[in-house]
Formats: C-alpha cells, sequence, structure tokens
C-alpha cells in the first residue's frame, strides 16, 4: 500500500502537468494519463522522480531541467523496455517539457562541417585545376580524388540533414517522430564514412603508384591497394547487413537480429590506423635516396608526412568510439564521434590534395618566388652488370651547349633517385617518349619534358 501511494503522488503531478501542457481542448485527465504509462517504465520514472526531490507543485520544471535525472530515466527505461514502449514514454516526456528549452549542439555540427567544407572542396577543385594545367590531363589518383569529393559532400549532406531532425539534442528531448529517420541517415554516414576513406587512401596510393615506378616499391603498392580494397568492401557489406532484417536497423519493432556494431567500429578504426601508418611508412625508402640539403629535403619530406595529419584525427575519432561505446544517450554523445569521422575523412582528402597545388601557386607572381622546387633525376641501376641508365642517357635531360665535357648542365638543386632496377636485366629500356613523363618535381608537379640536345622545354 505504501508503494503504490508513492507512486501515485509522483505520477498523478506529472500527468497534471502533462495535460497542462497539451491543447486547451484536451480531454484527457491525469488518471487517464497516468494508466498510459507502460508497466516496464513504472518503476524507472518512480524510482527517478523519488530519488530527484523535486517539489510535487513544480515537478515538471524540475524535471524537464535535470539532465542527470532525465539520463537516468531514459537509461532505466532503454534498457527495461521494447522499442514501442519506449516511444509511448517519450511521446508523453514530449509533451511534459515542451514549453522548457533544450539543449542542442546541432550548431556545433553545422559549424564543424560547413568549416570542413569551406577548406576541402576548393583544395580539390584547385588540385584538379591544377593538374589539368600542368599535367594537361588527369591521372587515376585525380579522379579517385574527385569521385572521393563527392561521396564525402554526400556525407556532409546527411549529417547536416540529421542534425535538423534533431541529432545533437538529448535523446530524450528528439520528437519521436523523428526517431526513424536520424537512425536511417545515421546508417547512410556509416557506409559512406568507409567509402570516402577507402577512396581518399586509394588516391594517394594510385599517386604512388605514378612517382615512385620501382618494381619492389610497386609489388607493395599494389599488395596495400588490394588489401584497402578488401577492407572497404568487408566492412561496407556488415555495416550494410548489420541487422536482419535491414530495416530492423531503423525499426526496432521488427523481430531482429544484429551484429554488435560497436566491435565492427573499433575493428575498422584499428585497421585504418594500421593503414594511415603503412601509407606514410612506404615512401620512406625512395626519399632517403634524395641527395639535396636539408631544407629541400625537409620541405619533400613534409609533403609525404602531410598524411599523419589524418592519422591523428583517426587516433581521435578512435577514443572517442572507445568513450561513448555504451551511451544511452546517443544523438547527444556521438556528435563528437561524428564530426571527427567527417574531419578524418576531410584531412585525408586535402592531404592528398595539397602537394599538387604548387605548381598552380608559381604561376602566381611574387607567391613562390623564394621557393624553387628541385627537379628530379631517375636513375636505374641494374643488379646485375656494371651498366647504368638514367635519364640523361635517354636524352631527357640535356647537355650544355656551354660545357665543353659531356657533363649534363644539371642545376644544384636537382635530386638524384637511385631506384634499384630488380626486374630481369635482358628486359629493354624505356624508350625516351616514355622516359619524359619521369621527371618529376617532389613536390607536386610534373616538370614539361626536355628536348634532347637542345637545353630548350618541349
Amino acid at each position: 500500500m505504501k508503494g503504490l501511494l508513492q507512486w501515485a503522488l509522483v505520477l498523478l503531478p506529472w500527468a497534471a502537468e502533462t495535460v497542462r501542457g497539451q491543447a486547451s481542448n484536451t480531454t484527457t485527465s491525469p488518471l487517464d494519463l497516468i494508466s498510459q504509462i507502460p508497466q516496464c517504465a513504472v518503476s524507472c520514472v518512480t524510482d527517478s522522480f523519488l530519488g530527484s526531490g523535486c517539489p510535487l507543485d513544480n515537478i515538471a520544471q524540475c524535471v524537464c531541467t535535470n539532465t542527470t535525472l532525465l539520463e537516468g530515466l531514459s537509461g532505466c527505461v532503454q534498457t527495461s523496455c521494447e522499442w514501442r514502449d519506449q516511444l509511448k514514454l517519450s511521446y508523453m516526456t514530449d509533451d511534459l517539457c515542451r514549453p522548457y528549452p533544450h539543449a542542442s549542439r546541432d550548431l556545433e555540427i553545422k559549424l564543424v562541417v560547413a568549416v570542413l567544407a569551406v577548406l576541402t572542396f576548393p583544395v580539390v577543385i584547385l588540385r584538379l585545376v591544377s593538374r589539368r594545367s600542368i599535367a594537361g590531363k588527369l591521372e587515376l589518383d585525380d579522379w579517385t580524388t574527385l569521385v572521393t569529393a563527392i561521396v564525402l559532400a554526400a556525407t556532409m549532406g546527411c549529417v547536416i540533414a540529421s542534425a535538423k531532425l534533431g541529432f545533437g539534442l538529448h535523446y530524450w528531448n528528439v520528437n519521436p517522430a523523428h526517431a526513424q529517420r536520424i537512425i536511417q541517415l545515421y546508417y547512410a554516414v556509416q557506409m559512406l564514412y568507409i567509402i570516402v576513406l577507402i577512396l581518399a587512401k586509394v588516391s594517394i596510393v594510385a599517386l604512388f603508384a605514378r612517382v615512385f615506378p620501382s618494381r619492389k616499391f610497386q609489388l607493395v603498392n599494389r599488395l596495400v591497394f588490394v588489401f584497402l580494397v578488401g577492407h572497404g568492401l568487408v566492412f561496407t557489406f556488415v555495416i550494410m547487413f548489420e541487422c536482419t532484417p535491414i530495416a530492423g536497423i531503423w525499426d526496432r519493432t521488427l523481430i531482429r537480429k544484429c551484429v554488435d556494431l560497436n566491435a565492427v567500429a573499433l575493428a575498422s578504426a584499428i585497421l585504418s590506423i594500421v593503414e594511415d601508418i603503412v601509407i606514410l611508412a612506404m615512401p620512406i625508402q625512395q626519399l632517403s635516396q634524395l641527395q639535396l640539403g636539408s631544407k629541400k629535403k625537409l620541405a619533400v619530406i613534409f609533403m609525404f608526412s602531410l598524411g599523419s595529419f589524418a592519422c591523428i584525427t583517426s587516433i581521435v575519432r578512435l577514443r572517442w568510439l572507445v568513450l561513448f561505446a555504451d551511451s544511452y544517450d546517443t544523438t547527444w554523445d556521438n556528435v563528437d564521434f561524428v564530426t571527427w569521422s567527417i574531419t578524418e575523412i576531410s584531412v585525408a582528402l586535402m592531404c592528398g590534395s595539397l602537394p599538387a597545388l604548387r605548381p598552380l601557386f608559381k604561376k602566381i607572381p611574387g607567391l613562390l618566388t623564394t621557393i624553387r622546387g628541385p627537379t628530379v633525376e631517375i636513375k636505374e641501376t641494374h643488379d646485375r652488370g656494371s651498366s647504368h641508365m638514367s635519364l640523361r642517357d635517354k636524352g631527357v635531360i640535356p647537355m650544355s651547349p656551354k660545357s665543353s665535357s659531356m657533363e649534363p648542365d644539371v642545376e644544384e638543386d636537382m635530386i638524384i633517385i637511385h631506384i634499384s632496377n630488380d626486374h630481369d636485366p635482358r628486359m629493354k629500356p624505356l624508350p625516351p617518349h616514355r622516359c619524359s613523363h619521369l621527371l618529376i618535381n617532389p613536390l607536386g608537379e610534373e616538370a614539361e619534358p626536355l628536348v634532347a640536345g637542345t637545353g630548350l622545354q618541349a
């Protein structure tokens, strides 16, 4: 009897407050409203309210402005009730607390996405313009970057749409009518994130394939490419079919069987960090063969280490994933996880595009007059025999008409990259017209081919 009295003392004022918050023409009485509370939620409501110390004459304001109380109530209901019952209590709580302000992080979400969009998409556009104007065409890494940017734009659009529907509010403040749509958008963002992340890394690997022709490096590069594609396909498939039936992902009223999404996200995040480290380490051997001054070597190393920023954002994202893996306030707590996910893939895309902007900036008078990019001579050395072939042998680097010797006119900032020719030595060397495109600048530009014996650019 005492427990029943406590139950009535708590729920009657709450029901009365709820009725007052509804339309003036409502015929719902407090007792009718109490009867609508799901049985599974009664103990959650009474325990939360009795422990809050809220005055019975002002219970609505006390409850609706107490985040700790609502968090405990929400967690209790989520673990005690099925989805339908959760929605019933959610509608009642929404009626009770509608007159009171709700904390929201939607502005934070929109601001982060807007800043990243303003920084990322112009960089990608300038990269494509630079590559087209300098090289005359777009290569595989450029096209991959373009596709990545398009998918990233779709991802950002989904995040903004979810923020407008209530993502960024506390879970108990989200309009129940928007719950399914928010889950659907989050489901789409999960798959798009994997696609963007893998494509951004594939574009970097494609750049390596174009810049470093060593056979051993190309083999490693292909293995990394296959691993990246496999990672993307497997995890996209797992997320796509995370629940059976698929509609059970957003329709929690269905009988469903789901994988542990937190475990999947954790495994994917760890793999992503490992991939970042491998991609960063791949060109180290090639770069270590550069013969140039400290200042220029630092510039080259900086260019290839830009990917470390993406690795850092991956680690920060992993922290938020672990921290809120078991949260009952997902629409609020997951804001950090989602914004860092968008930051990670945006930074990865920018880092892969920034080096290609230097040739474009050189066209602006006075902008880079103090920065002269070293060119590169790629010298192939056979493993067998003592013969040597280089671009100067193939007529790519011209002989100086001022020199009485046969030494090429090489500027002081010329970089020599010795690349082991570990393929069959019986293979014929590349013809001159195939070698001219190998004269590259490690800071992102391709030098214009030189006409043999003239000292003039083609």
